[in-house]
């Protein structure tokens, strides 16, 4: 009648992203959201951790030990079918010890709900409307207005409805998140080629510049070659001055030569 399901719900909550994490993990450039996805990882295996020492110290108490053999703990309690066909209400002692579960449980619901919460809102819905409705069937179990297999099939079912929503919120994180890395990856390939043609750009205008530079100094040449051209000998062919023009076509340098 009390309730800790929550590491088995991180276990499914940290699967699609830890997948997604992996993913991402060989990325050279990681985005704002890729690095968020790797944090809500750490933070969910963080909690699960964190649930399981918990979970484990309550185990130790005589409380939990007393009420163990008539209460399901956990979704895969092998005594399930047995302690759910239990046709008698709670004892005196039994009573005591379902009320004092409660308050022995608190660190963990602590620990529970501020580690989702570091998360998404959505994991804090689910707890805390599970923590709600086992608060309402452990008033049913104290006032004996349900008998104890009963109570072990209302929570057994309260459980699977927490372990569902986990898997609704996390599915549904799991595509924010690939929706928004998307976005990012996108604009960050447009930033870099914006990037790439501006440099291209930049690298073109040094080119032309120079090409017009060379092609300058050729003509001045040109023209002292004919200032200065000595006296022709008379067998002396004329002589050929040449000079090349280069400039750019679209991505391509073209060169003419000119006598």
């Amino acid at each position: 009648m009390y309730g800790r399901e929550n590491k088995v719900s991180v276990a499914n909550a940290t699967l699609t992203l830890v997948l997604l994490a992996n993913v991402i993990a060989g990325c050279a450039s990681l985005t704002p959201t890729q690095i968020r996805a790797q944090q809500i990882d750490v933070a969910l295996q963080n909690v699960s951790s964190k649930l399981i020492s918990c979970d484990f110290e309550i185990r130790q108490t005589e409380v939990f030990k007393r009420l163990d053999p008539i209460v399901v703990s956990n979704l895969d309690d092998p005594q399930a079918v047995q302690k759910m066909t239990i046709e008698r209400y709670v004892t005196d002692q039994e009573r005591s010890d379902v009320l004092a579960i409660l308050v022995i449980d608190l660190p963990c619901k602590k620990i529970g709900l501020e580690g989702y919460g570091e998360v998404h809102p959505g994991y804090v819905d689910a707890i805390a409307n599970y923590y709600a409705n086992v608060e309402d069937l452990v008033l049913d179990v104290v006032n004996r207005k349900v008998m104890i297999g009963e109570a072990n099939q209302r929570l057994r079912k309260l459980r699977r409805e927490l372990q569902q929503q986990f898997k609704t919120v996390t599915s549904e994180l799991g595509r924010q998140l690939q929706r928004q890395i998307a976005l990012e990856k996108e604009q960050q390939e447009r930033q870099a080629q914006a990037l790439e043609e501006a440099f291209a750009a930049v690298v073109l205008g040094a080119a032309i510049s120079s090409l017009n530079t060379w092609n300058h100094q050729q003509t001045k040449n040109y023209e002292q070659h004919i200032i200065y051209d000595p006296i022709r000998e008379p067998n002396r062919p004329e002589p050929r001055y040449e000079r090349t023009n280069c400039s750019f076509h679209g991505n391509r340098v073209r060169c003419t030569t000119f006598y």
